[in-house]
This record gives C-alpha cells, structure tokens and sequence, in this order.
C-alpha cells in the first residue's frame, strides 16, 4: 500500500485501513501452517492479548474453526471467556469464543472450548445466549447444548415477565427468583 492511498482513506473514513491490525491477525488467519509462524511472532514477544476490532486471537480463531490455532492458543494461556468489547455496540458485543464457535462453525471447536473450560452460562448484557445458530444440524452434543440453552433463555424471559408484573412472583418458586 502507499502512503498515498493511506493518506486518502483516512481522509475519506475518518480512520486507519488497518483498524489496529498487526501481524499476529494475519497469523492466526493463515489457513496454511500457522503454528510456526506463530511460534516466530511469540518468541519475538508479539503481544498474545491484543484485539482486533475488540475480538481476541481465539475469537478469530474459533470463528474460523482453527482447531490447531485455538489450541495453540489456549496452550499459550489465552481467555475461553474473553468478552468482544468492540465499540459502539456492535452486535457481537458480548460475545465470547464459544458463542463465535457455535454460531460461525461445526461443533469440534464448541467441543474444544467446552473440554478445555469455556463457560457456557457466562452472560451476555444480563443474557445467555449459548443457544446460538446450530442451523445446520450439527451432533447430538450441540442439538442438546443449545436445546438446553433455549429452555434457559425461555424460562428467563418468564421470570422477567413475572418480575414485571405484581403477583408475578408470588406464582414462581424461592429457587427460581
């Protein structure tokens, strides 16, 4: 890229066409043989914590279903349970690796998060949504996972419901307030 068609871009958008992108990005993104290149940017001290547009490493990865990248990753001590913070309040705000795995990809990353300690009740502005797409089919595991998670979110909206309304909660039971 030149200067020039940098210069013009963020005169025209009002920022930078690299939006915070460094080199460990591409790296997790590299559909052939990451790992060692990976090992370089680490050993280098490439910073393992850094986001892009408020996504993690494993965000990226677990988006993609690179089940060798997100290992690597967790082994290197990344967080299952980062949360997106991107700006302005964008839609995936919130989100963690686990719910980029189960709404972008199969269920062999959902798996490796799961077995490795991802948190499938961590919230998400007051919300669970581990429920997300598993639109096209996937195993019995995640039919289950997310069938489990649309009965929570169902019986959470009930419980607002009755909170909201005055004898509301005289109908539910002590476990369930």
């Amino acid at each position: 890229e030149r200067l020039s068609q940098r210069t013009d871009y963020e005169r025209r958008y009002g920022r930078s066409p690299w939006e915070g992108r460094y080199l460990i990005h591409d790296a997790v993104g590299r559909a052939v043989d990451p790992v060692p290149v990976l090992d370089v940017l680490a050993a280098a001290g490439a910073d393992l914590s850094v986001r892009l547009n408020g996504r993690t490493l494993l965000h990226i990865a677990a988006a993609d279903g690179n089940l060798e990248v997100a290992g690597w990753l967790i082994a290197k001590g990344a967080a299952l349970d980062a949360a997106n913070d991107c700006k302005d309040r964008c839609a995936e705000r919130g989100n963690t690796p686990l719910h980029d795995a189960l709404h972008f990809r199969d269920d062999d990353m959902s798996a490796l998060l799961l077995e490795r300690g991802a948190d499938v009740d961590h919230p998400i502005e007051g919300r669970v949504r581990v429920d997300a797409p598993h639109r096209r089919g996937g195993d019995d595991r995640s039919q289950a996972l997310a069938a489990a998670h649309r009965e929570r979110l169902e019986r959470d909206d009930e419980l607002e419901r009755a909170r909201r309304e005055p004898l509301g909660l005289a109908s539910l039971r002590v476990e369930e307030i």
